[in-house]
C-alpha cells in the first residue's frame, strides 16, 4: 500500500471508531428508555454514562 492509502485507511478507522462511540453514547440510553428530543437524549446519555461509571469505579 502506498503512503497515501495508509493514511486514508487510518483516517477511516478513526472515523469509524468515533461513530461507534457516538452510537454507543447516544444509542444505549435511547434504547433503555423513550425520549422526546435531541437535548433530552444527550442529557439522559450523559446521566446514564455517569451513573454507569460511578457504579463500576
Amino acid at each position: 500500500m502506498s503512503k497515501k492509502q495508509k493514511n486514508k485507511s487510518k483516517y477511516q478507522l478513526i472515523l469509524q471508531i468515533i461513530f461507534l462511540l457516538a452510537i454507543l453514547f447516544l444509542g444505549i440510553p435511547l434504547i433503555m428508555g423513550g425520549v422526546d428530543s435531541i437535548t433530552e437524549i444527550f442529557n439522559q446519555s450523559v446521566e446514564w454514562w455517569i451513573e454507569l461509571i460511578n457504579r463500576y469505579l
